[in-house]
């Protein structure tokens, strides 16, 4: 079996449900060696959780109040460039059961075969989306179209292979939630990093309650958060 010793599991967790344990487990299980999770200011009824998951080995990280998606992203980039001198990259994955092992595994396969690119795992949008995941898909499909003259099939996954080397660079992008994903996509228009795309499976358990995504505020804040950023870095 490989190991995957170069590679680190990134998870924002953030009121995380009891099945992140045996993700976590089955990651251990394919072969990684490094996960790297991020406490993201959860409360203390939390804790027991988070300690069967530093039973699994892995490493986490607290923050003491909640600061968001893209904080915690960038809080465990920078901990990952610190504490990992051979990195050759990060795999991030959403903690609410939405990506199996399996498509961790592949996408951390694509990203050392495709070294200089952005991988990202995404999803087929059919009948069995929840309406308010695949409307909000459909509209940023048309806009990152417009923006990077590319069809980006699934804008929002959180489900992404980044090379080492990218990890500077995004540390400093702006953005606190879940804008900072989109942020980062446009970004790398700029950055001249080309992106390749592998399709994962589509998994919305419960109609996807367990997310903590605000359809109207979050995508609100994305949208006038990836507007300002496009006007701040125009070309």
């Amino acid at each position: 079996m490989k190991a995957f010793k170069d590679i680190a599991v990134i998870i924002p967790a953030y009121k995380p449900c009891e099945k992140l344990i045996e993700f976590t487990k089955k990651l251990f299980s394919l072969g990684f060696v490094n996960v790297v999770i991020v406490d993201d200011g959860c409360d203390d009824i939390y804790k027991n959780i988070f300690d069967k998951l530093r039973e699994t080995g892995a490493v986490v990280i607290e923050h003491e109040v909640n600061k968001g998606k893209g904080e915690a992203l960038k809080t465990a980039f920078s901990f990952c460039l610190k504490q990992y001198k051979n990195l050759n990259g990060v795999v991030t994955a959403d903690a609410d059961g939405q990506h199996l092992p399996k498509d961790v595994l592949s996408v951390a396969n694509k990203m050392l075969e495709k070294e200089s690119f952005l991988i990202l795992g995404v999803r087929k949008f059919n009948h069995n989306v929840p309406l308010r995941s695949k409307l909000g898909n459909i509209i940023s499909q048309k806009f990152f179209s417009f923006i990077l003259n590319k069809n980006i099939i699934d804008t929002q996954t959180g489900l992404r292979g980044i090379p080492a080397y990218m990890l500077p660079n995004f540390i400093c992008l702006p953005g606190k939630r879940y804008e900072y994903e989109t942020i980062m996509l446009l970004s790398t228009k700029k950055l001249n990093i080309e992106i390749e795309q592998i399709f994962i499976t589509t998994i919305y358990d419960d109609g996807n309650k367990s997310s903590h995504f605000n359809p109207i505020l979050d995508s609100l804040r994305i949208y006038v958060s990836a507007l300002k950023f496009i006007m701040f870095n125009r070309q």
